[in-house]
């Protein structure tokens, strides 16, 4: 090295450019600890720098982390062994002898250290077992190792193989994405053969969009292919299920308890081959009804419905005349009587079918959902009056708020519009129903008397009474309404006429 003078640097100028070449950090630790740093000697200034700079670390804390040293998966051994030796210098694994000569064994424990590290689990067990592995130089273990590895990644596993195969075919399928359809095919709408419903031609998926056409719905292709899935054949044990389903649920059930039980004694005394034990399976059940004393397979009802008018009732607080809203003033409807509805709901292409305009509804800040917890949209609703006639002739009637969803395609009448028509008993679901002459009954409620009719339904026709003590024609102890009596103008009053 060139000296200070042979730089052109004077004594009194060698702190201040030692300084300058310090880096930012360490230019404001040297500040901070002496502000003077500058102008000191150049050997204390040194001896600042250093302790500064220099972070001291035991010698054991050294020698834990080279032990603890392991190739990474992707490393070569080579750069393995270049970064144990790098802390293996560190360390100092120097000792003196008794002879009173310092040895050196840091080759040692560079060697322990590479084949205790060696990632690959079958070069690091034929690693160890190579004759004399302790005795060869460091080099001759590093060409020992290098050349397994050349060899393993010269012939890969099957399983390598594998995983190769799979990663080469995911990134193919994921550089050729299905192309993604024109404006006009994604707006594309069609409506369903099966339920006369309208649905996207194509749709977005977790594989991308459809190549085909869609040509149902989503709800009726399910529908299908569930139908044109393979059912079990119809063997003996699959009739004798059908013929009594709830006794061969319960002799199924108890074999396989029976089974549970004895299991450790029959592995314990002989053991029987699972192919000579014929086990029972139960089979997939329809529907099925208790008709003439036995159960028997039937399909499910339709909804119950009821046939109603529906006419717009008119706020009071309502500008518009109804001559100018350009729309009909009512329609008769089948609606569904839904007893766990809590208002009525009407499909919005049923409302719009029958003659009324989304001029007649009104927005409203309630929101709904069906009982999976899913939402439903509400356009809007509007005040109806709902009218229905009784098996007897009459007339019932009950105003009500209808709201109207495209989430539904029909009519739904609330629990409390049925009790406001009459068409539910007002204990319901205590066990009273609405008896009558074309009521459907079973075997087992032909005794059940006729139950009276609901609330509303009395009231209309017994003047506003709702005492059902006597619902076959006797009138109740409540004052009856008559016919006011003929007024009598008084005898004074006549003769003052007549004069």
């Amino acid at each position: 090295m060139l000296s200070d003078s042979a730089r052109g640097i004077g004594a009194a100028q060698a702190p201040f450019q030692l300084f300058q070449c310090a880096g930012p950090d360490l230019g404001d630790s040297l500040l901070k600890a002496n502000p003077g740093a500058a102008s000191q000697p150049l050997a204390d200034l040194i001896a600042a720098m250093r302790s500064l700079a220099v972070i001291p670390v035991a010698t054991c804390v050294l020698r834990t982390e080279l032990l603890q040293l392991r190739q990474e998966r992707d490393e070569t051994f080579r750069a393995f062994t270049a970064r144990v030796r790098g802390k293996a210098e560190t360390c100092a694994y120097v000792t003196v002898c008794v002879c009173g000569v310092n040895v050196d064994y840091t080759d040692h424990i560079i060697r322990d250290v590479l084949v205790n590290g060696i990632h690959d689990s079958d070069i690091r067990r034929e690693t160890l077992g190579t004759p004399d592995i302790l005795e060869k130089p460091v080099n001759d273990v590093i060409a020992l190792v290098e050349n397994k590895e050349i060899a393993r990644n010269a012939f890969p596993s099957s399983a390598l193989s594998a995983v190769s195969s799979f990663q080469h075919l995911k990134k193919s399928t994921q550089t050729s994405p299905t192309p993604t359809p024109g404006p006009a095919d994604v707006a594309r709408r069609a409506s369903c053969p099966e339920c006369k419903g309208t649905f996207n031609v194509f749709t977005e998926g977790s594989r991308g969009w459809n190549t085909k056409p869609h040509q149902l719905c989503i709800d009726c292709y399910r529908v299908r292919r569930r139908k044109q899935r393979p059912r079990p054949s119809a063997n003996s044990q699959q009739a004798a299920t059908e013929s009594e389903p709830i006794a061969q649920l319960l002799s199924i059930q108890s074999g396989a308890r029976l089974r549970q039980r004895l299991g450790y004694r029959r592995r314990c005394h002989a053991p029987t081959p699972r192919s000579s034990v014929d086990i029972p399976t139960p089979v997939r059940l329809e529907h099925h009804i208790f008709s003439k004393g036995e159960w028997r397979r039937a399909k499910l009802r339709d909804h119950p419905r009821a046939l109603i008018t529906i006419s717009v009732d008119m706020p009071v607080r309502q500008s518009d005349s109804t001559s100018d809203r350009g729309s009909v003033d009512k329609a008769r409807v089948s609606a569904v009587a839904d007893t766990g509805a809590q208002s009525d709901l009407w499909s919005l292409e049923e409302f719009l079918a029958c003659g009324f305009s989304r001029d007649d509804l009104r927005p409203v800040r309630l929101s709904m959902s069906a009982a999976n917890r899913s939402p439903i949209a509400i356009e809007g609703a509007f005040f109806t009056r709902l009218l229905t006639a009784s098996s007897g002739g009459g007339v019932t009637s009950c105003r009500s708020m209808v709201y109207v969803s495209s989430s539904v395609r029909a009519m739904y009448l609330s629990y409390e519009s049925l009790l406001n028509l009459g068409l539910l008993s007002k204990d319901f679901p205590s066990g009273d129903v609405v008896g009558g002459p074309g009521d459907e009954r079973g075997p087992d409620t032909h005794h059940t008397p006729d139950q009276p009719l609901s609330v509303n339904a009395t009231r209309s026709t017994n003047g506003g009474c709702n005492d059902q003590s006597d619902h076959h024609g006797a009138q109740c102890s409540c004052p009856q309404r008559a016919v006011p009596p003929t007024r009598y103008r008084s005898r004074a009053h006549q003769i003052t006429t007549a004069g």
